[in-house]
């Protein structure tokens, strides 16, 4: 834990956005997407994450995608977090809309 603690330390001193939540579980997914350099039809794959984060009676639910490691098929995609787990996450954008709240992650780390 105070390896942790010192990590959010050390974001947030850099100036990154960070944010703490119950990790609740993930989806593994490929999105196919047309290449616009050479019209190749291609993949990339992501993890969409759910955190609920909050206090008392007062919680949210976020979804957090993070992207898959380039070369590695999104079934190889370790997730090595459980059901309760309580996360780290180093934002890289936050987008609110009618649906709800959605943070791109550069990654995610267990505390």
């Amino acid at each position: 834990m105070a390896d942790n603690t010192k990590l959010a330390e050390k974001l947030l001193l850099e100036g990154r956005c960070i944010l703490v939540g119950e990790w609740r579980g993930a989806k593994p997914e490929e999105v196919p997407y047309v290449d616009k350099k050479d019209g190749q039809h291609k993949k990339f794959g992501k993890v969409t994450h759910v955190l609920e984060v909050g206090h008392g009676a007062t919680f949210e639910s976020l979804q957090v995608v993070e992207m898959a490691p380039k070369g590695v098929a999104v079934a190889q995609v370790p997730i090595p977090f459980a059901k309760g787990d309580r996360v780290l996450v180093d934002c890289r954008a936050i987008e609110s809309d009618f649906s709800g709240r959605t943070v791109t992650a550069q990654g995610l780390v267990k505390i």
